[in-house]
């Protein structure tokens, strides 16, 4: 009769699981740092007479920056030109519209440059158009 080798019991390996664990936090380390919040800084104007809205639904956001003459404008961080951005404004009210968008714009941004943005927000069909202040 033959007689079988017993193959010695195969251990867990714990050196790649290591490995995977710190390629797995370094990958969301790394993510995490380049998913932050691209959108450029602005002062925003303050305001004494501020409303919270009650619920803080997602909103996609429109940031009018830089020089009155040539505004920088950005959906999100994404940098667009004034049509871009109107074509945007207006695809994301035809898919939802319901969609809530606010506009940033800087503390030193002419008003007529302000209104002129929200008047083609809500050309586009925006019902819900929060404008970004600060509370004093």
């Amino acid at each position: 009769m033959r007689r079988r080798r017993t193959q010695p019991e195969e251990s867990f390996q714990m050196a790649p699981m290591i490995d995977m664990v710190f390629l797995l936090l370094v990958f969301f380390m790394t993510v995490g740092t380049l998913a932050q919040d691209a959108r450029p800084d602005l002062d925003l104007a303050e305001s004494a007479t501020v409303s919270k809205p009650d619920a803080q639904l997602p909103r996609s956001i429109l940031t009018v920056a830089g020089d009155p003459q040539a505004p920088d404008l950005y959906i999100g961080a994404l940098r667009v030109d004034a049509d871009q951005a109107e074509a945007w404004v207006r695809r994301s009210v035809e898919q939802d519209p319901a969609v809530e968008w606010e506009l940033r714009v800087a503390e030193d941004t002419p008003y007529r440059l302000t209104r002129s943005w929200m008047e083609r927000c809500t050309e586009a069909g925006v019902v819900h158009l929060h404008l970004s202040v600060f509370e004093q």
